[in-house]
């Protein structure tokens, strides 16, 4: 026997199941407290993994402690300058996340390109020789997308630069998650979705990131890491079930 559903049944499925999935999302949000004693994993990058790093910890309640650096790392050379103060913020990290791009093609401050790429290539080298010295895992995440109007930056900036990392990181074999190409996906996630110049996104975008970067992160570290991410998402799912009974 042949089951339809009728279009305003599939909506209302779908319409519950995106209620769900926030609700459970709020709950793990605001029941599950990010504990400092918890397996640190330290966040070098701009205002971009600022956005997204509150998500990515949200998902990994129960799982890591999620440490971004004192305010944005910004560009390459500003990085390297304060890298020890970085890895001094969360010196026992289980796993190193980095980013640096998006201030390196802006001309925002100096009316010019921050970083030549040769100078890009060079301070991401030096980042990299510094960060693999530590002998922990490290992932590098390239930078995401620039509007189509973004008067500081442009793409074809963007691709050569996201390029130059990817051979630095493979010439240093650290892994590379393309947030370049997933964040292409939701270009109507932006601030300023009308005059398209804001490369910085809404809470819905920073939250799609953030479930990218935490999943990515999960499937570096250890297995039991795993592990215990089920055992929060079976806590999370009981409080769910509990705030609407």
């Amino acid at each position: 026997m042949k089951i339809s559903m009728s279009r305003k049944t599939i909506l209302t499925v779908i319409f519950i199941t995106t209620i769900l999935t926030a609700s459970l999302f709020e709950i793990k949000e605001k029941s599950c407290k990010p504990k400092p004693q918890a397996p640190q994993i330290l966040v070098i990058g701009d205002s971009i993994s600022e956005g997204y790093t509150p998500f990515a910890q949200a998902n990994l309640c129960g799982v890591a402690y999620l440490v971004h650096n004192i305010g944005n790392a910004r560009y390459t050379k500003y990085t390297l300058d304060h890298l020890e103060t970085y890895l001094n913020q969360a010196p026992n990290a289980v796993l190193i996340t980095w980013n640096n791009g998006l201030h390196d093609i802006s001309k925002a401050e100096l009316g010019f390109i921050r970083s030549t790429p040769i100078e890009y290539r060079a301070n991401l080298e030096k980042i990299a020789r510094r960060l693999i010295s530590l002998k922990k895992p490290i992932l590098f995440f390239k930078s995401t997308n620039v509007p189509e109007l973004e008067i500081y930056r442009n793409q074809k900036d963007l691709i050569l630069y996201n390029q130059i990392a990817s051979d630095v990181m493979a010439k240093f074999g650290i892994e590379v998650v393309d947030l370049y190409e997933y964040s292409r996906t939701i270009p109507n996630l932006y601030l300023d979705t009308d005059k398209k110049n804001n490369v910085h996104f809404t809470y819905e975008g920073y939250k799609k990131l953030g479930e990218i970067v935490s999943d990515s992160i999960l499937k570096k570290l250890p297995i039991y890491f795993r592990f215990k991410k089920i055992y929060s998402d079976i806590f999370a799912h009981h409080m769910l079930k509990a705030k609407f009974l």
